[in-house]
Formats: C-alpha cells, structure tokens, sequence
C-alpha cells in the first residue's frame, strides 16, 4: 500500500526537482519505508539528478513496500491543474496513481514500469540502499543565491564560471572577442578554492543552467566545480537533499 499526502505546492516542486524542470521526461521514482528516492540521467547523458525527499516532507506518508514507478511529468503537471485545493491525497493502484483533491473528485493517472536505469560512473548504490559519489575531486565550493536573472541577460548557448582568488565567483559570457562580464555572485573570502589555484574556469550549457536553478526549492544552492569534473548544484535541507551533477561544455582548445 501507498498512500500519501502533500501539500500541493510542494509536490508540484518535487515533480521539478526529480524532472529538472521536464528536462527528464520520465524519471523513475523510488517510494521506501521514510523516503522518496530519485536517481534519473537525461537522454542526452549530460544531466543527472539525485533527489531523497524525506517522509517529513510530506503531510502523511504510508509504504508498508518498496514501490517503483516511472511517471511522465509533462502530463502530470498539466493533469495538476485540475485538481482543485491546496491540498493532494495520491494513492498507487499498480498501474495508476489516483490524486484526490480538497473537492474530493479524483483523477487517475498512468504510471510506466520502471526502466532499468543508467547512473553515472561517479554514482555507487550501496548496500542500505544510500548513495554516494566517488572519486569527484571539487576544486570550487561556495553558497551562491539562485542567479536565474543573470542567466537571462547572457542570452547565449554557454556560460562561463569562474572563480579567482582575486575576484570571487562569477558568471560570464564567452565570446570571439573574449569574455563580457554579466555578473559577480560571491567574494573571493566566500569561496573554498583549492589552495595552489589562483583561478578556475568551466563552461555550462546555459539552457541546462537555468533548467537546473528553476527546480530548485530554497533561493540559496551549494555549487561545486573543478577542471575536470562535472558542476555540481545541490539544493539541502533537514527534509530533503536535491542534487544535480551536469557536463561541462568542452571545446578543442581546451583538450
């Protein structure tokens, strides 16, 4: 048996968060005993998401089994809609998630098995059924406040982090003439930078950047970088840990 409820605005996040804004079509969701479990890749391999939602997330939370399911957002969400109150009560059924709102009128709402899934090579399950990421070796840590903003004013494919001891963290637009400067996020005092580096520099695709801080729940997230690992966004709290690891862009004078 499943059965839970939420409060409507917070699921609405959470279908954000484990989808990174619908970038994954269909993740697969992983309802234990106290938790939501997410692990979910993109089609494209570039974005992978973490998210473990904590049963205190939600208003009620019943499993008396592990269930697995995989959803599609899109339809979801718009199905979301209809449903009237502040309000959902979600029962799963087998093959169908049946949402009730405070009008007490139900929707059903067809779920996929779950596929087998891909995880990155940094990605290690373990034996209590936990996560963790091996062998990913950050150059760049620092709290930033969502920059959605500054995103908007780039206007462009890709974006460039960088981060100098003199400067602090900031986020760039690259260009054949060299980098415009959009927006300086931290000092360099916030920064934890790695000590024999003055200067770190990665680009992001932009449109995966602002996918990524538009799935977030609180306005301030960890980001983590290095030279050759992938940006890390991390969105915490004592209810749920939200992850997204995503590729950094590549270009020929860099190899």
């Amino acid at each position: 048996m499943l059965v839970l409820e939420v409060e409507r605005k917070r699921f609405e996040a959470l279908l954000k968060a484990v989808s990174a804004s619908e970038v994954i079509r269909e993740p697969v969701l992983r309802f234990r005993n106290d938790h939501l479990l997410a692990l979910n890749l993109d089609d494209g391999n570039m974005l992978f998401n973490y998210s473990r939602f904590d049963d205190d997330f939600f208003l009620s939370y019943d499993a008396d089994e592990e269930f697995e399911f995989a959803l599609d957002v899109t339809q979801l969400l718009k199905i979301l809609r209809h449903v009237r109150g502040d309000t959902l009560n979600m029962g799963y059924s087998g093959d169908r998630l049946e949402l009730k709102g405070d009008s007490g009128e139900t929707l059903s709402v067809p779920v996929f098995e779950a596929r087998k899934q891909r995880l990155p090579n940094f990605v290690k399950l373990t034996d209590e059924g936990g996560v963790e990421f091996e062998g990913l070796d950050f150059e760049v840590s620092v709290k930033v406040p969502l920059f959605k903003k500054e995103l908007e004013v780039l206007g462009h494919e890709r974006t460039t982090l960088r981060a100098s001891s003199e400067e602090g963290l900031e986020v760039m637009q690259a260009t054949e003439e060299g980098y415009r400067y959009a927006k300086k996020l931290t000092e360099p005092h916030e920064l934890n930078m790695a000590a024999e580096l003055s200067e770190i520099v990665t680009h992001v695709s932009t449109d995966y950047l602002k996918d990524i801080l538009g799935s977030t729940i609180l306005d301030e997230v960890l980001l983590e970088f290095g030279r050759r690992t992938p940006i890390h966004i991390a969105d915490e709290s004592s209810e749920y840990d939200i992850h997204f690891f995503v590729a950094p862009m590549v270009f020929e004078e860099e190899e």
